[in-house]
């Protein structure tokens, strides 16, 4: 029986920042991927989407950790609330490690999670997200705000 780990996209896996439409005012705020404009050019580990506003940066730790879930047996998945193509895009320009990704705009976290539970059964769930908090699942599956958590879980 396999295990799963469902893995947030933005202010997880990695971090937008995207700059202010008027060049006289040059504000940059957090964004999310889907405000991003594909394709995508990797320009020294930061991804620069196609209009220059937006910049993605992946966390630091994040290919070891999606490493070493897989080698832990881990069927890694990442789940965004997102346009489908923005997150592919990146996961795709990143070279990440996972297994496949579920991404859409209306998208029900809580409700994947529940149904990979009642489907596939897997042995185990693990779920990564900074807003985990806000989430409503089963008690058995296991819950982390960051991949520096999970880092520690699988020491």
């Amino acid at each position: 029986m396999q295990k799963v780990a469902f893995i947030d996209a933005d202010d997880t896996l990695w971090a937008v920042a995207v700059r202010g439409k008027r060049k006289k005012k040059r504000s940059v705020h957090v964004g999310i991927i889907s405000e991003c404009k594909p394709p995508f050019r990797l320009r020294d580990e930061v991804l620069i989407d196609s209009s220059g506003r937006c910049r993605v940066y992946l966390h630091p730790e994040a290919r070891n950790v999606l490493r070493r879930l897989k080698d832990k047996g881990y069927a890694t998945v990442v789940l965004s609330i997102n346009y489908k193509e923005p997150v592919a895009e990146a996961i795709r320009a990143f070279n990440l490690p996972v297994d496949g990704a579920i991404a859409d705009i209306d998208l029900n976290k809580d409700a994947v999670v529940e149904t990979a539970q009642k489907v596939c059964k897997p042995e185990k769930i693990v779920v990564v997200d900074d807003m985990i908090n806000y989430f409503d699942l089963p008690r058995d599956v296991e819950k982390y705000r960051n991949l520096s958590e999970v880092e520690e879980m699988l020491k």
